[in-house]
């Protein structure tokens, strides 16, 4: 894979990157780190159909893209919401 998720997560102030290997639908790699103090679920896919099959099941069990940030292929998700700004700033977005 073109992204190390890890120095990823590091390279915008996410720290304590810890790779989780429990399987999730659709995606190659995630993992959990801390963002100003707030967890943050970090998601790497292989292919762009990947992406967008586990945001379908994210829908379909209730989940909101909106509380998610994407950026190529990967996606960041934070527990708080109130992150969503900063980490889009961190992301240069």
């Amino acid at each position: 894979m073109p992204v190390d998720l890890g120095e990823y997560a590091s390279s915008i102030g996410c720290v304590d990157y810890e790779m989780n290997v429990n399987p999730v639908p659709y995606v190659y790699e995630w993992g959990i780190c801390v963002f100003e103090e707030t967890k943050v679920m970090t998601y790497l896919f292989a292919t762009q159909l990947d992406q967008d099959s586990f945001f379908e099941l994210l829908i379909g069990s209730g989940g909101v893209r909106e509380e998610t940030i994407t950026k190529g292929l990967v996606v960041v998700a934070p527990e708080s919401a109130t992150k969503l700004g900063p980490l889009k700033i961190a992301l240069g977005m």
